[in-house]
């Protein structure tokens, strides 16, 4: 007689909450979904929110990519008449206990059909608004299951206003499908605050012109002045990390004066997704900027070389010298360049557009460009030039060359120094073309003469150059403890 095989059965079905880095036991589907917390393998119903299926009812990638094999064949056993309903809320970006809802779908005709009307209207956010106002996951099961059993049939805007002592309109508890959920669990703060949002005039405005707004960006989203609150830039910008969404508004649109509002607002209210957001900022920041007064220039300035201190000016100088410094007004305004105009004189007689960049973690800045009529380039020797006539204006210490920590301390005079030194007391160089080691070495030395140690090989380029002609060059001491100093080192004023 032949023997048939009972196909083994998939229960009981491991599960690892990525999460909360507890392990569970699936016991069966049909057996009411009763899950076991291991090691303890007892009775003890629990509550996990985690959202299984995706798209049309399938396993989202990153769970097939941690899940036991056996789970692909489970899924068949949960027909997708209840799956792609809870896959569809899931879309949304609703992070659901799954599951249960399943449950409750195939048990009860009525939260079946009221979960398939939610899903058909993309109606996740209402759901597990709900779910965090009530905090239903520190109840016991049997009441996390009477609670959803409540939901179908109840008016949303009551139900809401019970649970959130918020007073809602219909209209504004409509609203809440607009949400956009994260993956990760909501905090009940952050519903609180959407819900007295909707209250606000101008929070309902936005809402009617965006699809969504993603929860867990609101609390970013809010630090924008009221009249940024635009529909479509929320939902652009929504999708933001939160450190992103801090920065994307340059100061000059955040600062804008009320006469710029409206220019600002009308070119963003075209705005449909991030791309044409940041491009749209770029060309509004650029358009202020040519009208913008410039912050407080790095260097005073003189009469050979003197700030360009607005957009206009800046405009001006591009027209005057036929290249392109007109357009980089935004640069000015955001910090990260100053222009000045060199006049000329006997020695560089030529008239040139200068542009400086700010040094790397220093309040110092570097010549970056410097370009005459029609784009014209200058010789080696006129940057020299120029880097002293850029000193003569930062007294007392002049053009930065280098900042370095000091080498080989623990080898020289540096403990012997020590207690003497000081933050921001001047040092001094040394060329010692007799040492056995390096004949470009250069040391540093206190004013009295003892030895701290080297710059170091990397940092010695440029500045053999400057020893090498005489140049007049200052050494700052910046940082000390014990066993590690660092210096900066300037191209000094000329007296």
């Amino acid at each position: 007689m032949p023997i048939t095989l009972k196909p083994q059965s998939v229960y009981p079905l491991p599960f690892r909450d990525g999460a909360t880095g507890k392990s569970y036991l699936i016991e069966s589907w049909d057996n009411d979904l009763r899950v076991f917390e291991q090691p303890y393998r007892v009775s003890h119903e629990t509550f996990y929110h985690h959202s299984f299926f995706v798209g049309d009812g399938e396993f989202s990638d990153e769970l097939k990519a941690e899940l036991p094999m056996i789970w692909l064949d489970w899924v068949k056993d949960i027909s997708g008449v209840y799956r792609e309903p809870i896959a569809q809320l899931n879309g949304w970006q609703t992070a659901m206990p799954q599951l249960m809802m399943i449950r409750l779908m195939r048990h009860q005709r009525d939260f079946y059909e009221w979960v398939c009307q939610l899903a058909s209207t993309q109606d996740g956010g209402y759901l597990k608004l709900v779910w965090t106002l009530a905090e239903i996951e520190n109840h016991p099961l049997p009441v996390q299951e009477a609670f959803l059993l409540s939901l179908p049939g109840q008016p949303r805007a009551e139900f809401l206003s019970r649970l959130s002592g918020v007073t809602l309109t219909k209209s504004q508890a409509l609203k809440t499908r607009k949400v956009m959920l994260d993956r990760l669990p909501s905090s009940r703060p952050e519903v609180m605050q959407f819900l007295q949002l909707l209250s606000n005039p101008t929070f309902n405005t936005l809402l009617a012109d965006a699809d969504f707004v993603r929860l867990g960006a609101i609390a970013e989203l809010k630090k924008l002045p009221e009249w940024l609150w635009i529909g479509k830039v929320w939902q652009s910008i929504s999708w933001l990390p939160h450190f992103e969404i801090a920065r994307i508004f340059p100061p000059l649109i955040l600062e804008a004066q009320p006469a710029q509002q409206k220019q600002i607002q009308k070119a963003l209210a075209q705005v449909a997704h991030l791309d044409e957001l940041e491009h749209t900022l770029w060309l509004l920041v650029n358009q202020l900027a040519q009208n913008a007064d410039f912050p407080e220039p790095p260097l005073a300035g003189n009469n050979l070389l003197k700030p360009i201190t607005s957009g206009k000016a800046l405009k001006a100088e591009g027209k005057a010298m036929q290249h392109c410094v007109g357009g980089y007004s935004s640069d000015v305004v955001k910090g990260n360049s100053y222009f000045y105009h060199w006049a000329g004189d006997s020695n560089l007689p030529l008239e040139l557009t200068l542009q400086l960049k700010p040094q790397p973690k220093s309040s110092q800045w570097f010549l970056y460009e410097a370009l005459g009529f029609k784009n014209q380039t200058i010789k080696p020797q006129d940057w020299v030039y120029l880097k002293q006539q850029l000193a003569n204006l930062n007294e007392p210490w002049g053009y930065l060359l280098h900042k370095t920590p000091i080498a080989g301390l623990m080898h020289h005079d540096f403990d012997q120094a020590w207690s003497n030194l000081m933050p921001f007391q001047a040092l001094k160089l040394q060329l010692e073309a007799d040492n056995l080691y390096d004949a470009t070495a250069i040391a540093i030395l206190t004013p009295e003469g003892l030895k701290l140690g080297y710059v170091p090989q990397d940092n010695k380029g440029e500045l053999l150059s400057w020893l090498q002609q005489n140049a007049a060059l200052k050494v700052r001491l910046n940082y000390l403890k014990p066993q590690y100093a660092t210096i900066s080192i300037y191209l000094a004023p000329a007296e």
